[in-house]
């Protein structure tokens, strides 16, 4: 009988990390009876676009597309299909059951948990990638805060309490890939030696700052600038060029009751914990300032560069 298991996030929660190794491995995944299918659009590795043509009421574009996957099951002799996408915890419970009753076979959910403190302070890092470091509390005002249990309550609305799980991020987080896999999958076995640490990705905001300290540099010299900084770099942070202060303490205040179902329980107090946020800020300001100082550095040695092709010519 087939099953499909539903990775729905939450975001900042190392979705993208295991859908890139989801889709580095989909040939070893098949030998062990899971497809992870092809994504398509913007989402290459993962199915968000499915939660996006939920939204916008395209139900024929995801029965079609729920249709190829069955398909690629069937011929690949495939019993699980994974689909991961976070953008699916933004979609509400009408829709989810809809599409719960177009799925061709039963779902199973999981959703992954962060410590509240980590989870937000990560979603600012996350949205000022976006801009420059100066506007970094524009950033944390664009975080929309978040209520565990009513994430969990609409999820088991659409697809039944007993088909939603819910995980630890901090039990995951060490050997992220290989915990996901064998607490979604049951699989074991594979390599994941190649992939990215959590939080380790190029954000956008690279380009944003070099735009500001390197005016005269055209897009070419800016790409090398991001190439370099990605060489040079495993953690790279542009939001904490000023530290959390005592107004982001009082803004993480979690929802009322965020942490209160039953399906929490077993590490409620790891969701809870508030000091995390201090040592987190610490580390994220001290990742700041190394990526400054490197981006300064590439910023210098691509101006020497081309005051030395000017001399050559």
């Amino acid at each position: 009988m087939k099953k499909i298991i539903l990775h729905a996030g939450l975001h900042r929660t190392g979705t993208t990390a295991l859908q890139n190794a989801a889709s580095e491995s989909r040939g070893e995944l098949v030998k062990r009876g899971v497809l992870f299918p092809k994504g398509c659009n913007l989402y290459p590795d993962q199915h968000s676009s499915i939660a996006f043509d939920l939204k916008s009421g395209d139900d024929d574009k995801v029965i079609q597309r729920l249709k190829e996957i069955e398909a690629t099951a069937e011929e690949l002799g495939c019993d699980k299909i994974l689909l991961s996408g976070e953008e699916f915890c933004d979609v509400n419970a009408e829709l989810l059951s809809k599409f719960n009753s177009m799925c061709f076979a039963p779902v199973t959910v999981f959703l992954t948990f962060r410590n509240y403190a980590e989870w937000f302070s990560s979603q600012i890092r996350y949205q000022s990638n976006f801009v420059p470091g100066f506007l970094f509390f524009d950033a944390m005002n664009q975080v929309v805060k978040l209520n565990y249990s009513s994430i969990i309550d609409v999820f088991s609305s659409a697809f039944g309490a007993e088909a939603v799980n819910a995980l630890n991020f901090n039990d995951l987080k060490q050997n992220l890939v290989t915990n996901a896999f064998k607490a979604m999958l049951a699989v074991e076995g594979l390599a994941t030696n190649n992939y990215p640490t959590i939080n380790a990705s190029l954000p956008f905001g690279a380009s944003s700052l070099t735009s500001m300290l390197a005016t005269d540099f055209t897009p070419l010299e800016r790409l090398k600038v991001i190439k370099r900084l990605g060489e040079r770099t495993r953690h790279i942070d542009t939001s904490v060029l000023r530290t959390l202060d005592h107004n982001l303490k009082a803004s993480i205040t979690p929802p009322e009751g965020c942490f209160d179902h039953p399906k929490l329980a077993d590490f409620k107090d790891e969701l809870m914990r508030i000091p995390n946020i201090v040592s987190c800020t610490e580390q994220h300001t001290k990742q700041g300032t190394e990526y400054m100082r490197v981006l300064l550095n590439v910023i210098d040695e691509l101006h020497d560069e081309r005051a030395l092709e000017v001399v050559n010519d």
